[in-house]
């Protein structure tokens, strides 16, 4: 620090208008030896015989001084602030309820709280009972026991600034003030009047607890505690602590740690007495003490076997030890090193303890703490750390594996995908890891035997599931509603055997083939209703979605196949309703040839219908009732000319909707065409499946009656071929046409019967030709003439049917 000159004080007035009261010493500097000599021999009446001064120390440095006779019963010690002593935040391994001092008749006792504990003597405890000279470790802080106090040492009321430079040294300044401001200012409680000091210097304030903060003002110079300036920031103070205002040097006395150096005089007398103490007491020590490098070779034997509190207490007593100088740095380095040896030594132990009782996550969070990549972590004096740290390796390799088998069973989100790939990946550890059993440490083994449980558990899971998709894609292909069962009772037994996410798939592919086979079992019950042309009984089957199959293709393909089944019914259903509303008039029935086809088959009846004898007999404009109720005289006579003026048998029906009564050769057409389309609808290849039951037996008995129409056709072919030329042969040929389905030599045959009709229609033009109304003889002949050859509809033989 550098020195100014230092001027004289101002003097403070009567009234202490400065605040800061100064103690001078007073007399000769024997008359302060023997002053103080009494007040050291003269014993505080206000202490008992049994009281003990108690001195807190961190790291050497004096943090609080308190007789025990002004303690209460029970004291507490920690960091945290509700504690009644607070041990200092640089103590980093005190706890914050650290322990508690009880005072009662049968003497001290300190009590270290719950998971902590106390050092007396060397020696780890968690109680002890306190006398004099003892010395107990809290943490990195030391409780001394010390005889009572005299009156020459009690405790002064308010803080002190100690003067330590120019010609005041040894004067005290009371801080009786808060905030108590230093500068050469006139207003200042300590006015130092020099250039170097700024007007307001600095300022103290004394917290309600009894802190002292100490700012500098923004000075010129600046202000220093223990060589360092202070910034912007307060700073507290601490006993002892050398403060400095530009070239001003003072050290601050806390209030409430004891000083012996009050006077002047005081101070020569022990640094007298200090100085041939420290000379006996060097060569006592000297002569008694054990050598630093002694010390270090214990530490290091004590480290070799992992026993750190031995090796600590060793390495205490190295600062007392000769040449300690030479290996102070080797001294502060184990220090240092030391608690992180043992707390690395420790989670090890504890990494292993959890390995040997099963306790995984325990393990897994433990392995946090072992700071692998620390290398001043671990302790280098133990040969088998390295062996230590590749176990541990080898642990957590052993210990990752198992967390992911489990965490993998343990996941909704895993699929019967990722556990392939996870076999995939981790089969060949699997080998690798049985030729390591025989070579790892004892705590490995539970782990290892473990591991190969889950490896079993996997293996038989990835055998079931293999082997259920191996079955699932062939009941996919048949479809097969016995096979289904079997396969879901064999789900429902091999759910039980199979762990974690193959379980759930189990389970839920279970489920869904249930609702699969519901969806089945209603479809063979519609299958049933239309193989027993029971069509009213198809019910709507709502089947599975799609939705919840989309985790599994084969089912979701088999889904597929029901839905394109259940729509081929709903087709078939449709299909079927609509045909039978063209053949639903006959009233159709098993073995009964309806009525139509039994009146057009008997020739002797059509041809005797065709001769229209009672017209021939007697001429009248009435047409025989049966050719009208067969054939109908307006509609087959439409029916002729279309299939004169037609390349094929296909008829209009226009006249239909006019007629009251409609003919049976219209009924019987209609008939043969809704056998023809039923048949051609069941020889659809897509609907081969229905040719089961009643089903079948129906299409084999409209099959029958299809071919009845043969023996239709072959009436009217021979009543064709007896009757060349007749109107008997153009009504039965055209009624050929009519019944006879389409086919490729039709055209031509009709064709043929279109020349034949022009011949017929020139003929009757040319009995037309001869009609003479004034004639009436004539007249009559050319009417019998068309009457009797004519054909019912055709407009002459109507208008010479209506001639009288």
């Amino acid at each position: 620090m550098i020195k100014f000159t230092v001027p004289k004080f101002k003097k403070m007035s009567a009234g202490n208008q400065n605040g800061g009261e100064t103690e001078k010493g007073s007399g000769s500097l024997f008359s302060r030896f023997r002053k103080a000599i009494a007040k050291i021999n003269a014993r505080d009446p206000r202490l008992s015989e049994n009281s003990f001064q108690l001195e807190m120390r961190c790291r050497g440095k004096l943090v609080l001084s308190e007789n025990t006779a002004n303690l209460k019963d029970i004291t507490t010690i920690g960091k945290a602030p509700d504690n009644d002593w607070q041990v200092s935040d640089g103590d980093f391994t005190c706890a914050e309820h650290h322990a508690k001092l009880i005072l009662s008749e049968e003497g001290m006792k300190l009590v270290a709280m719950d998971g902590c504990l106390l050092y007396i003597h060397g020696e780890q405890v968690t109680e002890c009972s306190l006398k004099k000279d003892d010395r107990v470790a809290i943490g990195d802080s030391e409780l001394f026991v010390k005889p009572p106090a005299s009156s020459a040492r009690k405790l002064c009321d308010v803080h002190r600034l100690e003067i330590c430079s120019g010609e005041r040294i040894g004067e005290m300044i009371r801080l009786e003030k808060s905030p108590f401001r230093i500068g050469s200012a006139p207003g200042n409680d300590l006015v130092l009047d020099t250039d170097v000091i700024s007007l307001h210097h600095a300022e103290i304030r004394i917290a309600e607890n009894g802190e002292t903060w100490l700012k500098d003002l923004h000075s010129s110079n600046g202000t220093f505690v223990n060589g360092e300036r202070l910034g912007r920031q307060e700073r507290m103070l601490m006993d002892s602590d050398e403060i400095s205002f530009a070239c001003f040097d003072y050290l601050f006395l806390d209030r409430k740690v004891v000083h012996t150096r009050t006077h002047t005089g005081k101070k020569v007398l022990i640094m007298g007495i200090t100085v041939l103490l420290v000379l006996f007491g060097f060569g006592v020590f000297y002569l008694s003490s054990p050598s630093a490098e002694n010390i270090i070779q214990a530490v290091d034997y004590y480290l070799f076997r992992d026993n750190f509190d031995a090796a600590e207490r060793v390495l205490a007593k190295m600062p007392e030890s000769r040449g300690f100088q030479r290996y102070e740095k080797q001294y502060y380095e184990y220090q240092t090193r030391i608690p992180y040896y043992r707390k690395a030594y420790n989670s090890w132990r504890e990494f292993c303890d959890n390995l040997q009782n099963s306790h995984w996550n325990e393990a897994a969070e433990c392995y946090g703490k072992l700071d692998l990549n620390n290398p001043l972590a671990w302790n280098p004096a133990n040969p088998s750390t390295q062996v230590r740290i590749q176990a541990i390796n080898h642990g957590r390799e052993l210990l990752d594996i198992f967390l992911t088998l489990r965490n993998f069973d343990s996941s909704p989100d895993n699929s019967k995908v990722k556990l392939m790939a996870l076999w995939d990946r981790i089969q060949p550890r699997r080998q690798e890891l049985v030729k390591c059993v025989s070579k790892d440490p004892p705590y490995l083994k539970p782990l290892h035997h473990t591991l190969q449980n889950l490896f079993l558990e996997l293996e038989h899971n990835i055998r079931v599931t293999l082997k259920v998709d191996e079955q699932m894609t062939v009941l996919a292909e048949s479809g097969n509603l016995e096979q289904l069962n079997s396969f879901i009772n064999y789900l429902d037994q091999e759910q039980k055997t199979v762990t974690g996410v193959v379980r759930v798939y189990i389970r839920d592919f279970a489920f869904l083939l249930k609702t699969i086979k519901k969806n089945m079992e209603a479809l063979e019950r519609n299958d049933q209703a239309l193989f027993n042309l029971m069509v009213s009984d198809v019910k709507p089957v709502s089947l599975i979605s799609a939705d919840e199959c989309m985790k599994f293709p084969l089912l979701y393909r088999m889904r597929l196949r029901l839905e394109r089944y259940y729509q081929k019914q709903l087709t078939a259903r449709d299909n079927w309703n609509g045909l039978q509303r063209l053949l639903g008039r006959y009233q159709l029935s098993f073995g009964k040839i309806p009525e139509e086809i039994l009146l057009f088959s008997d020739e002797k009846k059509i041809e005797n219908i065709l001769a229209l004898h009672e017209m021939s007999r007697n001429p009248s404009p009435r047409i025989s009732s049966e050719y009208d109720r067969f054939f109908g005289e307006r509609y087959f006579y439409e029916v002729i000319q279309q299939t004169v003026h037609s390349s094929s048998n296909i008829y209009a029906s226009d006249l239909i909707p006019d007629m009251k009564v409609v003919p049976k050769c219209i009924l019987l057409k209609d008939l043969y065409r809704g056998l023809s389309e039923t048949l051609v609808w069941f020889s659809l290849p897509q609907n081969e499946w229905l040719l089961k039951g009643k089903m079948r037996d129906t299409r084999d008995y409209y099959l029958k009656l299809l071919n009845t129409r043969k023996n239709v056709l072959k009436v009217f072919e021979n009543i064709a071929a007896r009757n060349q030329g007749k109107r008997d042969y153009y009504i039965a040929k055209a009624a050929y046409f009519f019944f006879a389905p389409a086919t490729p030599d039709m055209p031509g045959k009709m064709q043929d019967f279109a020349a034949e009709w022009r011949k017929f229609r020139m003929r009757q033009q040319g009995y037309l030709s001869q009609y003479d109304p004034m004639d009436r003889e004539k007249s009559r002949k050319v009417r019998d003439m068309i009457i009797a050859d004519g054909i019912p509809g055709d407009p002459i033989f109507n208008w010479m049917r209506s001639l009288q």
